[in-house]
């Protein structure tokens, strides 16, 4: 029970009353401990975040066993970097800025950034500086942020402790206490982050579940960036719990090219799930935006590499155009045919026979023409030119469009 002050003396009683003079001093000394009752029972509350609302975990001070220091069950999973709680408190209450503590950890440890060989923990939101925010005599939600760092596998016990207090001027009432929140926090090392994607703006994937798609691999990226695309788009999301992840490194393998990178994701943030605005409709997506600025022509590989510790990091690369060659996809062939293989140029490169330095290639003395068709493997109908030349062997060469094939 809070400490009371000494009880008031009794008012004197009517003088017509009959009422029963100790009885009535009984009553007048509970007073102040009914108010003090009264006061307690009104005491802080806390909520976790958790499945996208407030879950209570405290509630007048009395913490639910889910919690509670030596009965705790919540575990904080592997793909938890962040716990959310509200510190609601009412007037004539307040509370000292939250500590937190990594539970059976000897060594000294800071108030607000414990560590230890598994994980750190940090406190973050605006409850540690409630002196700041808060106002006299008003009603206020304080957001309390745990976020965590994971160093190697296992699992530690954290522990939050919030100071608190009570004031009744009016009745001379005072009382001191503290809550303490406890749950499990699981670290899980060196994996693919499984539920972390990164999609195109056309909603092409680049990373799914944490390992990147075919053709954005750093060894051997074939997604191309066109000449005339001078930005690019991705977005990064998870479809569960939250992560944070770095500032992320980019690589450009020739000097011709500079890119420079912008968004929500072009620096260290963290990434939550939201089921009411959930992943597959594309809700809460953070956009890094790749701004190229070409000084030559030629075409450069660009890779951009994140850190999602605990996790293994993420990389993705693709080759940006900055002109001077031949377009990825462009072919040329001696067919017609839709599906025929490219014969003389293949995909902008000159085939061996048909190259300036080693040409083979033969056009028989009965031929007066030649036609090639030209292709492009993102079009369905593509073209034909026609080069010909005289019999006499003085070159007469035109290129028009012959037909369309389908």
């Amino acid at each position: 029970l809070p400490s009371l002050s000494p009880p008031r003396p009794p008012r004197p009683l009517h003088p017509h009353s009959t009422f029963p003079n100790n009885l009535h001093i009984a009553i007048l000394n509970m007073v102040p401990l009914f108010l003090s009752l009264l006061s307690v029972t009104f005491a802080i509350d806390v909520s976790i975040f958790t499945d996208d609302y407030f879950f209570p975990v405290v509630s007048d001070a009395e913490t639910i066993k889910h919690f509670d220091e030596t009965q705790h069950t919540h575990i904080e999973d592997q793909f938890q970097s962040l716990t959310k709680f509200d510190i609601d408190v009412m007037e004539g209450e307040s509370f000292s800025p939250p500590t937190v503590e990594i539970v059976g950890v000897e060594k000294a440890q800071d108030a607000l950034f414990p560590e230890d060989d598994v994980l750190a923990v940090e406190l973050d939101g605006d409850s540690l500086f409630v002196d700041l925010y808060r106002e006299e005599d008003e009603e206020y939600a304080f957001e309390l942020a745990v976020l965590y760092k994971c160093f190697k596998d296992g699992k530690r016990d954290i522990r939050v402790t919030i100071p608190y207090s009570q004031v009744d001027q009016l009745d001379d009432f005072f009382f001191e206490g503290k809550v303490t929140i406890t749950w499990t926090k699981v670290c899980v090392a060196n994996q693919p982050r499984v539920g972390l994607s990164i999609v195109t703006e056309s909603n092409d994937p680049v990373v799914i579940d944490g390992g990147v798609t075919e053709g954005w691999d750093p060894k051997s990226p074939s997604a191309l960036i066109g000449l005339h695309e001078d930005t690019s788009r991705f977005f990064i999301g998870v479809s569960d719990g939250s992560q944070t992840y770095s500032k992320p490194t980019v690589e450009v393998s020739e000097p011709f090219l500079k890119v420079d990178l912008r968004g929500d994701a072009s620096n260290a943030n963290i990434i939550e799930f939201d089921e009411y605005n959930d992943y597959d409709d594309g809700g809460q997506f953070q956009m890094l935006e790749a701004i190229f600025t070409c000084l030559t022509p030629g075409i450069a590989d660009v890779t951009i590499t994140y850190e999602v510790a605990p996790f293994l990091p993420i990389s993705f690369a693709f080759k940006k155009n900055c002109g001077g060659s031949a377009p990825a996809g462009f072919d040329v062939l001696t067919s017609g045919m839709l599906s025929a293989e490219a014969d003389v140029i293949s995909d902008g490169v000159a085939l061996e026979a048909w190259n300036p330095e080693t040409r083979t290639a033969v056009v028989p003395i009965s031929e007066a023409s030649s036609t090639f068709w030209v292709r492009l493997s993102s079009s369905t109908d593509p073209v034909s030119s026609s080069i010909s030349s005289s019999g006499s062997g003085t070159p007469l060469v035109s290129t028009s469009l012959i037909s369309t094939v389908s």
